[in-house]
């Protein structure tokens, strides 16, 4: 227990009510320089709540700049959190953001939806229609990396190509097909990691397949495997037949 970085966010925090008790909760695990890497499951379980409101708390304490959040910074690819009330002195609150998060963000904990329902006729309304899950596009693209090393690499992830992962992850989060419909982001990330180690065994995807007269070899990218039609194509293991007798070969 980190009691000496407890005991400055009680004495010099501008946190109150749930907010102050999740900083708390962090600065229980963290080190002396205000640092811990718990899991977002572990501190919804401290702290009594869901981890939909957990999420929530997190981007909203992380505007008010006593926490940062930096993603698959810690041990294990595990989020790494940092509490700033180190100094003996008070943090003015940062202006709220407005709109949606900016593009390009490492955080994937700011919310995409409003704040979680707090009686009991919105808690239903909200379990019967529930909000997507946050996209974790650069773990996803760290997936595709680790599981295709051969295909063409994902150097830029810029607002488009984010908003395309984010299509086919909450898309793929309602299908009945495996190795795809989850509900939680550990469980998308392995059903992710399942649909590219699948993808590399196709030679067609993977720059195996004999090409056609006068054409280099093809190697889908990240951009042919997200987008809408080709991402339904490898899901029915079109790719996985023979090259020659595809009527897509040759026609990408």
């Amino acid at each position: 227990m980190a009691i000496r970085t407890m005991s400055r966010v009680w004495d010099h925090s501008n946190l109150g009510g749930t907010e102050l008790l999740l900083l708390l909760a962090i600065a229980d695990f963290a080190n002396d320089d205000g640092v811990a890497w718990p899991s977002v499951g572990t501190l919804a379980k401290k702290i009594r709540m869901s981890e939909r409101n957990t999420y929530y708390l997190l981007a909203k304490i992380a505007k008010t700049g006593e926490l940062t959040i930096e993603t698959n910074k810690g041990p294990r690819g595990c989020n790494l959190f940092r509490v700033h009330v180190l100094q003996g002195e008070k943090i003015a609150p940062l202006k709220p953001v407005a709109g949606t998060p900016e593009a390009g963000s490492s955080r994937p904990l700011k919310p995409t939806a409003p704040e979680p329902p707090v009686n009991h006729k919105r808690t239903t309304r909200a379990i019967s229609s529930p909000d997507p899950l946050p996209c974790p596009a650069e773990t996803i693209i760290e997936a595709y990396h680790r599981l295709m090393p051969g295909n063409p690499r994902c150097k830029v992830l810029n607002p488009s190509r984010r908003g395309t992962i984010k299509a086919r992850w909450d898309e793929a989060a309602k299908l009945t097909c495996k190795p795809f419909g989850y509900s939680t982001i550990p469980g998308g990330v392995t059903a992710w990691e399942t649909f590219f180690a699948t993808c590399a065994e196709s030679d067609f995807l993977t720059g195996k397949a004999r090409p056609q007269p006068g054409r280099p070899p093809f190697f889908a990218d990240i951009d042919f495997l997200m987008a809408p039609s080709k991402f339904a194509r490898c899901l029915e293991n079109f790719y996985h037949r023979d090259a020659q007798s595809s009527p897509m070969a040759g026609a990408i």
